[in-house]
């Protein structure tokens, strides 16, 4: 398990369509920030340079659709110097602004290729006795993409209509509701099962009251949570309407149960897709934000340990990490949630706690 890493010095590396500028912007760098999202929305960056010369809302100025490939490098110096590079990875140039005073420009770029017609072109298409890798995969080679597919599962389709959505937004979909993350970054379609990524080791664990946290907040709702999911579908075969309920070990005790209307072909299908939705559903009763310094090892998608908070103990899903640099130095902002094992472990502390109580006052 890593913990936090002190760096004496950082910079930005840029490669704007294959040229190193790091140097060139380097005196006109107000602020760089790098968001890594675990699933659904692209991951970001935005760069901030000072312009009082006029030269990037001129000569310098950046093309929408340009390349762009970042990364952060932490050095440290001394007997035991040590350095570290955070591969931001690669972007298209999505968004230009332009203010004043004081004159500066602000470039925002995307992973997502914003030029790709996974994005931006609605298809109609039906898909049948496909599995999900393969839908990825063949929406991947028509985009000139490759897939990262990690999941021990693969769900297979009799049939699935994409109808006049972008393949992109047409996998989500599928991602989502069989339990699958889902985001398109450098060039790759990642997909991964998020509850078997909970499970791995936290990048590091965050004690309440180090010096390095700069701020945290955290909060328990019960709004938009459920206790159950209920399926409610068409079996065309017996011509009649069927439902699935399924629940689950980390669900609260005083939620609702979640109703689902939807088309699909057999009850072990319902109930893949009532445990996704009642996953999505309560992913977020437990979730947190947290600033601090020295973490570069923190990415959507990874894991960390939280401990000093009483009940908000435990481990928690980084959902984003916001990644910032400027002339006050560097800090990662995380979006978290807590994990399902870690809920399901409290809850069933709980319980027993409830069932020792009940015996003491029997005896």
């Amino acid at each position: 398990m890593s913990e936090f890493y002190t760096a004496c010095y950082t910079a930005i590396k840029i490669i704007y369509e294959g040229v190193n500028i790091s140097a060139d912007i380097a005196p006109y760098l107000l602020s760089f920030d790098y968001t890594d999202k675990s699933s659904d929305e692209s991951d970001d960056i935005q760069i901030t340079l000072e312009d009082k010369n006029g030269k990037w809302l001129s000569p310098w100025f950046p093309s929408k659709g340009d390349k762009i490939k970042a990364s952060i490098e932490f050095y440290s110096y001394g007997k035991n110097r040590k350095t570290l590079s955070l591969p931001c990875g690669s972007f298209e140039v999505d968004e230009i602004e332009f203010s004043e005073p004081p004159m500066q420009i602000t470039v925002k770029a995307v992973a997502t290729p914003i030029t790709s017609s996974a994005v931006g072109q609605l298809k109609t298409k039906a898909w049948e006795n496909i599995n999900l890798k393969n839908i990825a995969q063949e929406i991947a080679n028509n985009n000139a993409l490759t897939l990262f597919f990690d999941s021990t599962r693969n769900p297979v389709y009799t049939r699935k209509d994409q109808i006049k959505i972008s393949d992109l937004n047409f996998l989500k979909g599928l991602c989502r509701d069989a339990g699958f993350a889902c985001k398109c970054t450098a060039g790759q379609i990642v997909i991964f099962e998020e509850s078997l990524y909970e499970e791995k080791q936290p990048v590091c664990t965050v004690h309440r009251g180090d010096s390095r946290i700069i701020s945290t907040s955290f909060r328990s709702k019960t709004t938009d949570t459920y206790k159950a999911a209920n399926v409610t579908y068409h079996d065309s075969l017996l011509d009649e309407t069927q439902s699935a309920t399924v629940s689950a070990d980390d669900a609260p005790d005083n939620g609702k149960t979640l109703e689902i209307n939807q088309s699909v072909v057999s009850v072990a299908e319902a109930e893949s897709l009532g445990t996704a939705r009642l996953r999505n559903a309560n992913k977020r009763e437990n979730s947190g934000h947290i600033t601090l310094t020295g973490m570069p090892g923190a990415v959507g998608g990874g894991v960390i340990e939280c401990s000093g908070w009483g009940k908000f103990d435990g481990r928690y899903f980084i959902v984003s990490a916001k990644h910032s640099y400027s002339e006050s130095g560097y800090q990662v902002e995380l979006e978290i949630n807590e994990t399902a094992s870690s809920k399901s472990s409290k809850k069933k502390k709980k319980n027993k706690q409830k069932i020792v109580v009940q015996h003491d006052s029997l005896l």
